[in-house]
């Protein structure tokens, strides 16, 4: 989710709250032999030096995975909770934030599929008149605008919702509820007009599956995709939303080099449809292989998915990770090697990288526990791994 560093920043200067480090410590689960056999991959002890050397920079504890042309890799480093001690594993499951995005358009598309939704389909025949009328473009926006981020639809993310995190013990308890902190703000464009990321697009995606199929959005990951794709290790839970055995995640939330716990503030963000799913890397693979490759949509579904779009110039990434296009529901990278198709994701104590190479059957994965203001630690894990993995 973007923005997090700006609010993050301003929240901490305005207002104090009482913030706890103290952690349960919890039974961690057994890692599964297919994650032990990957450590026997020729370029092991490279990967695991480049996460290993980045990570110290600020890093709490971090997890990559790497699909390349001699097979799967996957390794871990440092802490998965500092009050605890637990090293990270390869195993764990992490919170992958915005990369839940692509999960929730593979719902909105088998539903498609089902005719229970078009992509003209409109967002007034799915919410509450409250929302339509207080939340600006929401009258005139489409299933194809909130996939593709073309809805000008303000986004919730904004300072009040960050305040309210921090200074309030209530979660969220609906999608409803969280679409509530766009009402009022001014549309980004007009409808179809132009790009703007805005996570209220995925809230009112949530909405609509739900009231569409007659489901609950657990109900719909666990029958379309977590069952089809035999995917144990993947979670979403409205009421928990933390499976026990998951790290923690930190944040520099005072700007002094202390990482504390921010589970005061991810408990909300861990609860929607633009970023909620927890699920360990090697089922993450498996989610991005069998969307490509037939398993969970027809082939129409999937061009649709990725018909891609040029981002508007100001909107374009040359520096980090090279999205210069978006498609619907998934985001188009391109690099010095080839191209990839994945996501980006950030919640206030996780950060997450997924992208599949198509052309190759390659994938890099990387979940960090923390976030900082050093971004570049986690972008040059990135860049150095994909340089060994297209190095023949």
């Amino acid at each position: 989710m973007k923005n997090i560093f700006l609010l993050v920043l301003l929240t901490s200067l305005l207002y104090n709250c009482n913030i706890s480090n103290e952690s349960t410590p919890e039974t961690p689960s057994e890692c599964s032999e297919s994650f032990q056999d990957h450590r026997n991959h020729p370029k092991a002890a490279i990967y695991q030096e480049i996460l290993d050397r980045n990570r110290k920079r600020r890093i709490v504890g971090a997890t990559m995975l790497i699909k390349d042309a001699d097979g799967i890799w996957s390794g871990a480093s440092g802490m998965a909770d500092l009050a605890n001690n637990p090293e990270m594993r390869a195993c764990d499951r992490m919170a992958i934030a915005s990369i839940s995005k692509p999960f929730t358009a593979v719902v909105i598309m088998k539903l498609i599929e089902e005719g229970l939704l078009n992509m003209e389909s409109e967002v007034k025949g799915f919410v509450d008149d409250e929302i339509i009328e207080k939340l600006a473009n929401a009258e005139d926006a489409k299933i194809k605008h909130l996939l593709s981020h073309r809805s000008g639809i303000p986004d919730y993310y904004y300072l009040q919702h960050r305040l309210d995190q921090v200074n309030t013990d209530d979660k969220i308890q609906s999608f409803e509820q969280l679409v509530r902190y766009a009402y009022g703000k001014k549309a980004y464009f007009d409808v179809g007009e132009s790009y703007a990321y805005s996570n209220t697009n995925y809230v009112l995606l949530g909405i609509i599956a739900e009231r569409a199929s007659g489901k609950s959005l657990k109900q719909l990951y666990e029958e379309i995709i977590f069952q089809p794709l035999d995917l144990k290790s993947a979670y979403f839970d409205m009421e928990v939303p933390f499976p026990n055995d998951m790290p923690k995640g930190y944040i520099d939330f005072y700007g002094n080099d202390t990482m504390v716990d921010s589970e005061f503030l991810y408990g909300d963000e861990a609860r929607t449809p633009d970023g909620g799913i927890v699920i360990d890397n090697l089922d993450l693979l498996r989610f991005f292989e069998g969307l490509w490759k037939g398993e969970l949509l027809k082939e129409e579904s999937l061009a649709i998915m990725t018909d891609w779009f040029e981002l508007p110039e100001e909107e374009k990434d040359y520096e980090y990770v090279g999205q210069l296009k978006n498609g619907y529901g998934l985001e188009h990278f391109e690099n010095a090697y080839a191209y990839a198709i994945g996501h980006t994701g950030g919640i206030d104590g996780f950060l997450s990288l997924a992208f599949y190479f198509p052309k190759q059957d390659f994938m890099f994965i990387e979940v960090i526990n923390t976030v900082d203001y050093d971004l570049d630690a986690r972008i040059d894990i990135y860049k150095e791994a994909i340089e060994v993995m297209f190095d023949d």
